[in-house]
């Protein structure tokens, strides 16, 4: 279209064109100039429904988009309402503890108060008795102090009273009695002035009923313990002769000899060498 309207003003400037050309080129022309107008219709109103469209579809992009948002903030001021309610429920009950706390306070302080009152009260009665406890104390600390004195006198005379009685029953041959109180004896009474005594008598009351290992473990007590008793001696020379009733003869001798190394000059030394000749003799 723009070459015959290019075309048609090269003839003109020229003057080469004729009039039939002329007519013909005024024709194309006003056609031309007819499809210009509508194509410039037709791409208006093309140009009009996409701003129509495009309007439209922004519109709605900005409607949706203002309904989320208007969907959000509105949720977001939903849980700051909820936040705002419980940290509101927070504070009451903050508030109503802080109370509760402080009457607590009070009525605590009231009952410190009051109970130093009666302790000052207190302390000043018994302050003014102090001196009377003490020598209350002191007497009855002495007095038990003598009460204490009384019993072991007692109990003095109740171990000396209970080995003789059992001494007794060994003498009068009542043996089964004589152990049970001897041992008996030697177990409540171990460091008594008649412990060891007890210990030989009941080994001896053993051999009178052939008891012969249990006579010697009562003869080895008073030779463990007792090495200062006036027994000792008698208690090495009883149990040669519990090792004899056991039939050991080996440390029959044995004791026999220690009793000659250990007491040469004594009576049980003379005794144990007439035993030892005998039994070298046998």
């Amino acid at each position: 279209m723009w070459r015959l309207v290019s075309l048609f003003l090269i003839l003109v400037l020229f003057g080469c064109a004729t009039t039939d050309e002329l007519v013909q080129t005024q024709r194309s022309l006003a056609s031309l100039r007819v499809e210009l107008y509508n194509q410039r219709e037709e791409l208006l109103r093309r140009i009009a429904e996409s701003e129509s469209r495009l309007e439209t579809r922004l519109e709605g992009k900005v409607e949706r988009r203002l309904k989320e948002y208007e969907a959000k903030a509105y949720e977001q001021v939903q849980k700051e309402q909820k936040l705002r309610e419980k940290e509101s429920e927070q504070l009451i009950r903050l508030m109503i503890t802080i109370d509760s706390l402080n009457e607590r306070i009070k009525f605590l302080t009231g009952k410190v108060d009051e109970l130093e009152y009666q302790l000052n009260t207190y302390w000043k009665e018994t302050k003014e008795n102090i001196s009377d406890l003490r020598k209350q104390v002191a007497s009855i600390i002495a007095a038990q102090k003598k009460e204490e004195k009384k019993e072991e006198k007692k109990e003095e005379k109740t171990f000396e009273q209970l080995y003789r009685e059992a001494f007794n029953l060994y003498q009068k041959g009542n043996y089964d009695e004589s152990i049970r109180r001897f041992s008996e004896f030697v177990k409540n009474y171990p460091d008594t002035p008649f412990t060891p005594n007890a210990y030989y008598w009941l080994g001896e009351a053993y051999m009178s009923q052939g008891e012969y290992e249990k006579a010697i473990l009562s003869f080895q007590a008073i030779i463990e313990k007792y090495r200062r008793s006036e027994f000792l001696r008698k208690a090495y020379l009883s149990q040669a002769e519990a090792f004899l009733g056991l039939g050991d003869k080996k440390n029959a001798l044995t004791a026999f000899k220690r009793i000659i190394e250990l007491f040469p000059k004594s009576e049980e030394a003379k005794i144990a060498e007439r035993r030892l000749k005998t039994l070298a003799s046998e």
